[in-house]
C-alpha cells in the first residue's frame, strides 16, 4: 500500500508519519567519524527543541529520531487529533521557528536559518508500514 496522503488529507487528524527535515547547506547538525557521533551545537539545539514537541501539543508524541549531519529524520505519533487549524506541517513550523530563535540568541546574529523550507512527511497508514 503506498504512503501517499489522499488527496485533502487532513494533517491534523491522529496517525503516524515519519517526518525529514533538510539542514541549510552551511548548517551542519553533527560530526561523524570513523570512531565517533558528536551533536554540533546547532544538533543539541535542534534535539532539544524536537523534545519540546509533547509540550505544546500532547496529542503528539515523538518516537524515534535521528540526528544526520545536513537533514533530520524522526517518527511523530499523533495519539489524538491536533487542536482545530493545527497541522503536522504547523507543529514542525513552530519547531523550527524556535530552533532558529534560540540559534540566533545563542550565537548572537541577527538571521538564523537551521532548515531549509518544507518538509517531508510519509504517512504510515498500516503496521506493515511501520
Amino acid at each position: 500500500m503506498s504512503n501517499r496522503p489522499r488527496k485533502n488529507y487532513d494533517y491534523g487528524r491522529a496517525g503516524i508519519a515519519m517526518v525529514t527535515l533538510k539542514a541549510r547547506p552551511d548548517m551542519w547538525l553533527c560530526r561523524i567519524t570513523q570512531d565517533s557521533f558528536k551533536l554540533s551545537p546547532i544538533g543539541h539545539i535542534v534535539h532539544d527543541h524536537l523534545k519540546k514537541i509533547p509540550g505544546f501539543y500532547p496529542q503528539a508524541k515523538i518516537g524515534q529520531c535521528q540526528i544526520m549531519p545536513d537533514h533530520l529524520h524522526t517518527m511523530m505519533h499523533v495519539v489524538a487529533d491536533l487542536p482545530p487549524g493545527v497541522t503536522l506541517h504547523s507543529v514542525f513550523r513552530g519547531f523550527k521557528i524556535g530552533v532558529n530563535r534560540e540559534c540566533r540568541d545563542r550565537f548572537v546574529a541577527s538571521s538564523f536559518q537551521v532548515f531549509e523550507k518544507g518538509l517531508n512527511a510519509s504517512l504510515v497508514f498500516t503496521p506493515d508500514h511501520l
